[in-house]
């Protein structure tokens, strides 16, 4: 029994850890030979793995099938003191050499399960004693213990493998630590990418080995959300980061977790996309200036009747359109870039103002009313000022351009929760659910809606979505046909904190 208990704490391989404990079942019985048979990993019959000892073991061995489906049926210990009297139940035979005269099978259980079968056979009748049977069901209880350590030690083993499997073969760098930024695993990609040694590093605080300030920042915040980053190495590589904190379930943090990705070839491509826009931009400035300034010098070489004068005037309107089509498409390319902008305490009450204040002249050209209202305790944002006169600008426009003469186009100021939303409304023809949902698309106009009188470039709102974005915000509408449209506008007052 102590060795059987030993071999148990001692060892996780069942080749090991179940030998002693058919040993020890033998030791203290008359048996003369001792099986296990253990139900697959997936626990199907079918595929039975047995273990054994004792002189008559192998002959034992076709009687395997037989007990175990005596035990699985019948759930608990069978003994059977004389073979001969109990045919009906077990025809085992009783000649040859190991002729068996008694059994004893004992089930096998892990919980409720049953997972395999201990079972003895005499060579001789054997009244089985109450000490006998509870001493074979505490060997069995071993047993048990034994093959739940060990498949609970395969099913991490090959979980382990395959998470080490999945790490090694993913190009994404992956750093983990604990609570005190101290090294718990890096992966080969992040070893590669950082110069590191594996495990000569872990253990180690992150600022010690991996001298990245952007990446020690984010690791050390405790928020448990993901964040983004960009991260430059000095060879000229750039990652882009995410963090976030590893959570228990109790809540608990107990981690931080960083994944890179390498992002040099998108930013390079993303670059090449910048000089082919603005090298496009610029060739088209000249022609485009040529045609508009020979356009408005057309009457100042000849009188133009009625006819070519309205040519000329449609030529000059289409280059100028032209023109700052190339202007928008610039200009939204910087926004998503983020190129140029510069960020301060803004009072988007003010702005919106401002920006009503210019555009009232041309509502009242086309008889719109424009009711402006701003709520007390507006909140400071940080926000670019160019940025977001144009996004208010863009929404403004859009609903005058939609509104009829004798409309009401309703601007609202106010705070909800930690968001500055600004809301645009109009009483004008309303957009259908199918066009609500690609709006805020590059170049998406609404078919049959366009104003053939101010025709827009199709980015006004791609503009105010990208802005939104820029500053941690967002933008939706609601709108039914025949009833107008309302814009919303939300930025939040705390995206530096």
């Amino acid at each position: 029994m102590l060795d059987a208990s030993r071999s148990v704490a001692g060892s996780l391989k069942l080749d090991e850890c179940l030998p002693p404990i058919l040993d020890g079942a033998l030791s203290v019985t008359d048996a003369v030979g001792a099986r296990l048979l253990l139900k697959s990993f997936n626990g199907k019959n079918n595929n039975v793995q047995t273990y054994s000892a004792g002189s008559a073991s192998d002959y034992m061995s076709v009687f395997d099938d037989n007990i175990f489906e005596l035990v699985e049926n019948d759930g608990q210990i069978i003994a059977i003191e004389n073979v001969s009297r109990a045919r009906a139940v077990l025809d085992i035979g009783s000649s040859g050499k190991y002729a068996l005269q008694a059994i004893i099978a004992v089930p096998v259980q892990h919980e409720t399960s049953l997972i395999g079968v201990l079972w003895l056979g005499y060579s001789n009748p054997h009244i089985f004693s109450r000490s006998e049977s509870d001493l074979l069901i505490t060997l069995a209880g071993q047993a048990a213990v034994a093959v739940a350590n060990s498949r609970l030690f395969e099913a991490s083993e090959g979980g382990r493998q395959q998470l080490d499997a999945i790490l090694t073969a993913t190009p994404d760098a992956i750093i983990v630590t604990d609570p005190r930024l101290r090294l718990v695993l890096v992966n080969p990609a992040a070893e590669d990418i950082f110069d590191l040694q594996g495990k000569e590093i872990i253990g180690r605080r992150i600022n010690e080995v991996i001298h990245q300030p952007q990446l020690a920042v984010a690791l050390h915040s405790s928020d448990e959300r993901t964040s983004s980053h960009e991260i430059k190495l000095p060879d000229g590589r750039t990652f882009s980061g995410s963090t976030s904190s590893i959570v228990r379930q109790d809540g608990s943090i107990i981690g931080r977790l960083a994944v890179l990705r390498d992002v040099t070839e998108f930013k390079n491509l993303d670059q090449q996309k910048t000089d082919a826009i603005e090298a496009v931009s610029n060739d088209l400035r000249g022609p485009l200036a040529l045609m508009q300034g020979y356009s408005t010098m057309l009457p100042m070489v000849g009188k133009l009747n009625n006819r070519q004068s309205e040519f000329a005037e449609k030529i000059a309107a289409g280059v100028e359109q032209m023109s700052n089509l190339i202007e928008d498409v610039l200009d939204l390319h910087r926004i998503e870039s983020d190129i140029g902008s510069s960020m301060q305490d803004l009072d988007m009450g003010e702005i919106v103002q401002d920006q009503i204040e210019d555009i009232k002249p041309v509502a009242v050209s086309r008889g719109i009313q424009l009711v402006c209202s701003v709520g007390n305790n507006i909140e400071v944002i940080s926000g670019d000022t160019s940025m977001l006169r144009r996004a208010i600008r863009h929404l403004l426009d859009n609903s005058l351009r939609y509104s009829s003469s004798g409309g009401t186009v309703q601007v609202n100021v106010q705070m909800l929760q930690s968001e500055v939303e600004i809301s645009v409304a109009d009483d004008g023809i309303g957009i259908s659910r199918a066009d609500q949902d690609r709006l805020f698309e590059k170049f998406y106009r609404v078919y049959g809606q366009q104003d053939t009188d101010s025709v827009g470039s199709g980015l006004g709102l791609s503009f105010v979505k990208s802005i939104a974005e820029r500053h941690g915000g967002r933008v939706w509408l609601e709108s039914q046909l025949g009833q107008g449209s309302t814009f919303y506008l939300a930025l939040p007052t705390n995206i530096n904190e």
